[in-house]
């Protein structure tokens, strides 16, 4: 029997309430993929076609969808419309995915015509992957620092009272400061304890038998709350030995005092992009024999796909599925995931 993972949209608090992550009306219905082949369902009414949309919060329980459209003139640039835009005071969410230029210009376009709104009364936007996190500095001189400047764009948009922001385990806290200096609205960032719960509830054994491995130094907050949340049973902490001229990676290492035999290791970690940090890690790990190595990470990219995982991991689960190329057919049977980006290719509009 196929399991279904549901992934819901945060919604903004009643009145006077706190704000939450919640299984809304308007949900997109996910199913666990447990197939070589590709496989989501979402209802038909509710699914989420593209990667931004809009919709209403006028009593802080039910959303309502607001048709969009958006095309391409023919030099090149975009532009968005709103259809059946509401005449009473209301609240908007904005969900948004994304991962390239043309949709990140679309998400300011979107975000200005909701601003001109005149019955608006706050604006809040989910952002699951929030771009440019991983480049929140400047490393060389005549570099952007691209995460302000994504900031910093966003800003003419977010600057009302109770205009928020709500995005998953972002990949650096640079982002928390750079929203507060930079807008001053609300920013939270969703833990990756939350969605690991969502895991353990829905059947997969995350016990207090499981051992959490943080991969690296930055990992290590983000393993233990997932530790302490849960009630597993220990977190250990690896390492990576660098060469100190180039700095490579010359090995990793993990704590030898730790007994890791037949123990279920579970590595967490915010991000996997092409997966060598976990590949090089679980080889050190199965010399210790464990019963099985599972990884956690809020967002999975895989940009080189899973087989390059070689079964060094026995299962996936991933909170957001963010797919690089098209490599669906080679999901593995052992990913298990809470939501997927799968959209259509957009197509202009006259």
């Amino acid at each position: 029997m196929q399991r279904k993972w549901v992934y819901g949209l945060v919604s903004p608090p009643v009145r006077g309430g706190k704000p939450s992550f919640t299984l809304a009306p308007k949900q997109a219905i996910v199913s666990s993929h447990r197939k070589t082949t590709m496989h989501v369902t979402k209802t038909k009414e509710y699914q989420k076609t593209e990667p931004i949309e809009v919709y209403l919060n006028r009593d802080g329980q039910n959303l309502y969808k607001i048709s969009k459209t958006s095309f391409t003139f023919s030099a090149g640039e975009r532009q968005v419309r709103l259809h059946d835009t509401p005449t009473s005071s209301t609240d908007i969410i904005v969900d948004a995915d994304i991962h390239s230029g043309e949709s990140f210009a679309e998400l300011l376009l979107t975000l200005s015509a909701i601003k001109d709104l005149p019955v608006l009364r706050s604006l809040q936007l989910n952002i699951p992957y929030l771009p440019y996190s991983r480049q929140d500095r400047q490393c060389a001189e005549g570099e952007a620092f691209s995460l302000r400047t994504f900031v910093k764009a966003l800003a003419p948009y977010l600057d009302g009272v109770g205009d928020r922001v709500y995005t998953w385990d972002v990949h650096s806290h640079v982002a928390n400061e750079l929203f507060r200096t930079e807008i001053g609205c609300e920013f939270n960032n969703l833990q990756p304890q939350l969605f690991l719960q969502k895991f353990k509830d829905r059947g997969e054994e995350f016990s207090a038998k499981t051992i959490v491995i943080a991969p690296d130094k930055g990992a290590v907050e983000r393993a233990t709350l997932v530790q302490q949340a849960l009630g597993l049973h220990s977190v250990v902490y690896a390492t990576k030995v660098r060469n100190p001229e180039d700095g490579q990676i010359l090995r990793t290492e993990v704590p030898e005092d730790v007994s890791y035999k037949g123990k279920n290791l579970l590595i967490v970690d915010d991000i996997c992009d092409g997966g060598r940090t976990f590949i090089e890690l679980a080889k050190v790990l199965r010399q210790f024999d464990p019963s099985r190595i599972d990884l956690y990470v809020t967002h999975g990219i895989f940009s080189k796909g899973f087989k390059v995982f070689g079964g060094l991991i026995d299962n996936f689960h991933v909170a957001n599925l963010l797919p690089y190329k098209n490599f669906y057919q080679e999901l593995p049977s052992s990913l298990t995931y809470l939501r997927t980006e799968n959209y259509p290719t957009p197509r202009n509009q006259p």
